[in-house]
């Protein structure tokens, strides 16, 4: 079944087919025999939700239902460890994702995986193997290496811990229950999100092992804890989301734009509130699940990182869809979903009614989109928005092909904004340009220099070290390096600058632009910079 989300609820809700079956019937247990922890959950700064009845199919994005599994320390049943704050993440010793690497993710890196584990995390270690010797072995060395890592921790820390990691008895051959039937196909790990949803544990390849005989890199198990640190970051966005009461403004309803097909665009007519009802708002923001046909993501989603956008149609002229209104980085292999603020872009709306939207993408992806007007009570709000550059190829003529403009700043004008969107790509010689390289986009604003750039570009960890803000993890590709103004599976945010000391109010004010590589333009051709930006009033 195709992925689906239904964005106006609390939650994403990736749908898949798999036949259901479990110990004990998830439905079968009520709310109220789960008791919540709410001491353990103040405690780690988190707020508990209750457990859930489960979902009627178990798959991808489903409410998962109660399971037992056996322990070294006893059964594990998670209605009975359920303290409404935890994340869950049953693992493999040899993860389909990494079996042509043979060695365990078990075998290293404990030490180091559970320094980066969020503390609200269980994990249970199941063995994939089939002979019951080398599943002993297997949980043996997995002992060994808790034990050995836990025991360099404080006393607190080693009892947090002993009771946070599970070496499950049951061969995941042989294991019954939904838990078992997952774990066998499509045998990529599971995750339970603190929204109790089912999800899957992700590619573990660290960029500082690659594996010349494989061309690929090996396995980290320290890259499983990105999971658990994301599943926490979207738990903050839902409470976020929750306490905006945003008007939900549908745009995309999971539509398959298909790439394969030739179809780059798809289109949707909305409407939206009337002009007095527009102006009650100050904020807007743009909810995107980039899903993927299938039942899965590796296999299903895209392999390839590339660049989607929403595009807003000339009403007009209604085939001419030049406006950029969002633009994102789609991931490797993983289903995504971001939110992110465009309220720069409020005047474009302010007559409210009808509009017609275009999304780009240049592979298939199952696309659902939804605009979130709501107040914040500020002081101020956008009222104008005037588009002043564009990006384009990013060479020697780069700068000769931008010239400068004019906007006139009106006198009633509280702030003004230079609002940027800028992504690099291509991977020119010299400096790996523009998508590994550096480069510095200045604006001058009557004669005043604003300058953006990335110096990110190229880090090794840089979009890995952005997973708690929303970079989606453990993709299946080179996911981790830092990237000229984007990462993969992350939206493009606006950059905004306050140039209101640089203007004069009531008047023609002069503005230019040019981008540069160490200082100097780009000599050679090949390389590209994708940029929106815009002048915005605000009063």
């Amino acid at each position: 079944m195709r992925n689906v989300l239904l964005m106006a609820a609390a939650t994403a809700t990736f749908m898949s087919a798999f036949a259901c079956k479990t110990t004990r019937r998830g439905s079968d247990l009520a709310a109220s025999e789960v008791t919540l922890d709410q001491a353990y959950c103040t405690a780690l700064n988190l707020t508990p939700r209750p457990f859930a009845a489960p979902s009627m199919k178990v798959a991808l994005g489903e409410i998962a239902a109660d399971f037992t599994l056996a322990t070294t320390q006893g059964d594990f049943q998670l209605s009975k460890v359920y303290t409404g704050c935890d994340n869950y993440l049953i693992v493999q010793d040899l993860p389909r994702q990494h079996r042509e690497h043979k060695d365990s993710p078990w075998l290293a890196d404990m030490p180091q995986f559970i320094q980066a584990l969020p503390r609200n995390t269980h994990v249970l270690f199941a063995s994939a193997m089939n002979d019951p010797k080398v599943v002993a072995l297997s949980l043996k060395v997995l002992q060994k290496n808790i034990e050995e890592a836990i025991g360099k921790l404080s006393p607190a820390d080693q009892n947090h811990w002993r009771s946070h990691l599970h070496i499950v008895t049951v061969p995941i051959a042989t294991m019954s229950g939904w838990v078992g039937d997952l774990m066998r196909s499509p045998g990529w790990g599971i995750g339970i999100d603190r929204t109790q949803r089912i999800r899957y544990i992700g590619s573990y390849s660290d960029p500082k092992r690659f594996v010349a005989a494989l061309d690929d890199f090996g396995p980290n198990l320290t890259m499983l804890a990105n999971e658990s640190i994301y599943y926490n970051y979207e738990a903050r966005r839902e409470a976020q989301l929750e306490a905006e009461q945003a008007t939900i403004v549908p745009v995309f309803n999971a539509q398959l734009i298909d790439d394969d097909h030739g179809q780059k665009y798809g289109y949707a007519d909305v409407t939206l509130p009337d002009a007095a009802n527009m102006a009650k708002f100050d904020s807007l923001e743009i909810d995107l699940l980039q899903g993927c046909p299938g039942a899965g993501e590796l296999g299903d989603c895209p392999a390839w990182d590339s660049t989607l956008s929403l595009k807003l149609c000339d009403q007009d002229k209604p085939d001419q869809c030049e406006t950029e209104i969002g633009r994102w980085i789609s991931t490797y292999h993983r289903i995504g979903r971001w939110v992110h603020d465009v309220s720069p872009l409020l005047p474009l709306f302010k007559e409210g009614g009808k509009f017609r939207f275009a999304f780009y993408t240049d592979q298939t992806y199952q696309i659902t989109l939804n605009l979130r007007l709501f107040s914040r009570g500020a002081a101020i709000k956008p009222t104008q928005t005037q588009f002043v550059f564009k990006g384009g190829s990013f060479d020697a003529t780069y700068n000769k092909d931008r010239k400068p403009t004019s906007v006139k700043i009106p006198a009633t004008a509280k702030k003004v904004e230079l609002v940027s969107v800028i992504t690099g790509h291509g991977m020119q010689e010299p400096g790996n340009c523009a998508e590994f390289c550096d480069t510095t986009h200045r604006f001058w604003v009557n004669g005043k220099a604003f300058d953006r750039s990335f110096p990110q570009a190229g880090a090794e960890l840089d979009c890995m070290h952005k997973v708690d803000s929303g970079t989606v993890p453990n993709q299946y590709g080179t996911w981790w390096y830092g990237r000229s103004g984007w990462c993969p599976g992350r939206q493009v945010d606006m950059d905004r600058q306050d140039i209101t000391a640089a203007v004069r109010a009531g008047q023609e004010n002069e503005f230019r632009y040019e981008g540069l590589y160490k200082g100097e333009p780009y000599p050679v051709s090949g390389a590209a910079i994708i940029m929106t930006s815009a002048v915005v009033i605000y009063e």
